[in-house]
């Protein structure tokens, strides 16, 4: 009997890596529908079978684009974070490092979203998206969980929730629409309510 995928041994992560950067490269072309372990496999130059091996499906593999766009997001904030920066110098870094991505790297998240939701079965999978935002959003306030705790109702989870859906809202409409001068006026604003409550 082979052992579980999970558990096996792996020499490099390299491959999986590949993958998943080939995934982002697929999705943000042809989009979801049409982002096919077949074609991903193809994108990375490698066997199909080593999507498989590498993830459980499909769905594990777009979950896991999600998780490195995330992670780009995180790049971007974390030298505010250790210089003692704020909630909202930490918010407009990771607003600036979306807006100035690719804006066809950034669609692919939503098309992600919009393909799960459109399928009862895969439903599950948007869920899991979101709560991966919304966990990245807590994951990056929580150097000031004191100060939130003390000034807003309540505290870090709902901040967290507040962050995450303007944060998705502001890059939404930006994708629709990319007006520099409204994502800074929105990010101003949003900057200026952060620090009338101490933060």
């Amino acid at each position: 009997m082979s052992e579980p995928r999970r558990n096996r041994k792996k020499s490099s992560e390299g491959t999986r890596q590949l993958l998943i950067e080939a995934a982002l490269r697929v999705l943000s072309r042809d989009g979801t529908q049409a982002a096919t372990t077949r074609r991903i496999a193809e994108e990375a130059g490698v066997q199909q079978g080593q999507v498989h091996y590498w993830f459980a499906d499909k769905d594990e593999l777009l979950e896991e684009a999600v998780k490195a766009i995330l992670a780009e997001i995180n790049e971007a904030t974390e030298g505010v974070r250790s210089s003692g920066g704020t909630v909202a110098q930490t918010l407009r870094a990771a607003l600036q490092s979306v807006v100035t991505d690719d804006p066809i790297r950034q669609l692919a998240a939503y098309d992600i979203t919009v393909y799960a939701l459109r399928s009862p079965k895969l439903r599950d999978l948007a869920t899991r998206q979101y709560r991966l935002y919304l966990q990245e959003a807590q994951r990056q306030l929580q150097p000031f969980a004191a100060e939130i705790e003390a000034t807003v109702p309540g505290g870090l989870p709902a901040l967290a929730a507040l962050a995450s859906a303007t944060f998705d809202g502001i890059v939404l409409h930006w994708l629709a629409d990319p007006d520099p001068a409204r994502v800074e006026a929105s990010v101003t604003v949003l900057i200026h309510l952060l620090e009338a409550a101490g933060l």
